[in-house]
């Protein structure tokens, strides 16, 4: 009677093992990738997210400008309206021009990494909220230099030849006319001024929480890094026993009904085996996962105004994270399937008494 009630308590142990130890495998990579930076850093470089910077910057910066954003806080500001303006008058084509030369992927790639590992060191310390610095001083300086005044000519020669009356009406600063030769020393001179006092009222350093916080479109996104912090940090120390559970559970199992190599071997190979080949299955649904977490916490989030250019990269990095998780998933769950398989045959055919010993057995 206790043998049965034995074996019946260790059958319930070897369930409760399957469940454990595929819901480890996934807690266990979870953690080890969701809290580092370097997942993300590869996700942003794989959806080239540097390269579509421009085109983003572009975009955002005309619908703040167009919605009035900046306009109030400038109107008193003859020199930052007149930036503001031109770029305004400018096609989207345009304007990702000249951001592409202020903006160059290098620099994005390089202040993008510095943010992602001053987030992370926020998240596994203990200050109560983030501090994000991000240099821009080598911003200011590209504003001015000779790459932007040439993107900015490069823009010109694709228009028409101006004429006086538009070359006064544009205040000398032609936006969709070409100047002529004579007047494009002059013009050049203006376009470095105005771009010269632009750059001036930027700080040589910014916080990028801190601006986020005080826009009410943005606010949202930095109360949602504190309300995600706890659960990030809750699974990474759930990570830590993730692995110990199902070990423990196996301790459990062979106390309790294993009494020979045979026994060893499939009583620990079997549950090994329909934990690692569930971990496989669910590994394989990455897309579907992906697509349900766009769907239901990304989308959602996205202002409504966002365009394709905007919301493609994010849901893109999703796409990546999840899959970087399911692709680490996968493997460890194919060790464990493959070890539990392993044993289970090794029980079958070594540990099998054979057919001298049964005749024996039998006389």
């Amino acid at each position: 009677m206790l043998r049965i009630l034995a074996r019946l308590l260790a059958v319930a142990f070897a369930a409760v093992f399957v469940v454990c130890a595929a819901a480890g495998v996934f807690l266990r990579v979870a953690a080890s990738r969701l809290t580092q930076p370097q997942v993300y850093k590869d996700a942003l470089a794989k959806e080239r997210f540097y390269d579509r910077i421009p085109a983003i910057a572009a975009e955002v910066t005309a619908r703040v400008l167009q919605n009035g954003d900046r306009m109030r806080g400038v109107r008193n500001d003859p020199t930052e309206e007149s930036a503001a303006g031109l770029l305004l008058q400018f096609t989207p084509a345009d304007r990702e021009t000249l951001f592409g030369a202020v903006l160059p992927p290098s620099y994005v790639r390089q202040q993008t990494d510095q943010a992602l590992d001053q987030l992370f060191d926020w998240l596994h310390s203990t200050a109560a909220v983030p501090t994000v610095t991000i240099s821009l001083g080598e911003l200011k300086q590209k504003m001015t230099s000779p790459a932007t005044e040439e993107a900015y000519l490069r823009i010109l020669r694709t228009k028409p030849p101006c004429t006086t009356s538009e070359l006064r009406a544009d205040g000398g600063l032609p936006v969709g006319c070409c100047p002529s030769p004579e007047d494009l020393p002059q013009v050049q001179q203006g376009f470095h001024m105005v771009m010269e006092q632009a750059a001036g009222q930027i700080p040589e350093t910014m916080d990028l929480c801190k601006v986020l916080g005080e826009n009410s479109a943005t606010d949202a996104a930095t109360r949602m890094l504190t309300e995600v912090r706890t659960p990030l940090v809750e699974l990474e120390w759930a990570a830590w026993w993730s692995l110990g559970v199902p070990a423990v559970l196996l301790v459990l199992i062979a106390a309790l009904a294993v009494r020979s190599v045979r026994g060893w071997m499939l009583w620990w190979g079997i549950p090994s085996l329909i934990a690692g080949s569930a971990g496989v299955a669910l590994a394989l649904s990455a897309g579907p996962v992906a697509n349900w977490i766009n769907a239901c916490c990304v989308l959602p989030n996205i202002p409504v105004d966002a365009s394709a250019a905007q919301i493609e990269p994010l849901t893109g990095v999703v796409r990546f994270v999840v899959q970087s998780v399911m692709d680490a998933a996968l493997r460890s769950a194919g060790v464990l399937a493959l070890a539990g398989l392993a044993a289970v045959i090794l029980g079958l055919v070594i540990g099998a008494p054979s057919k001298t010993a049964e005749v024996a057995k039998s006389k």
